[in-house]
């Protein structure tokens, strides 16, 4: 899968993009045991879980690590703005 993500990215590189804008990075990966999220009462049904095994995963720092040496070795720069929601407390 990253293989092909990178695919795009060199595609689009190679079209002269200067960057990409990373929606909701943070839902990149999920804890691979696929255990359920606790449940907490709320009105909203997002809010209804605890976030605390499909968001905000190590893996998705490396994945983001790979990414950017990609990206370095294609542009040779690189200036990351991110859009970040820390995991509720």
């Amino acid at each position: 899968m990253r293989e092909a993500v990178f695919d795009v990215v060199r595609f689009w590189v190679d079209r002269g993009v200067d960057g990409f804008r990373l929606d909701a990075i943070n839902w990149l990966g999920k804890d691979t045991r696929w255990p359920d999220n606790p449940w907490r009462l709320a009105w909203r049904s997002y809010y209804r879980q605890i976030h605390r095994y499909d968001r905000d995963q190590p893996h998705t720092h490396e994945a983001l690590r790979a990414l950017r040496q990609r990206w370095l070795r294609l542009v040779g720069q690189f200036l990351p703005i991110l859009k970040w929601r820390l995991a509720d407390a």
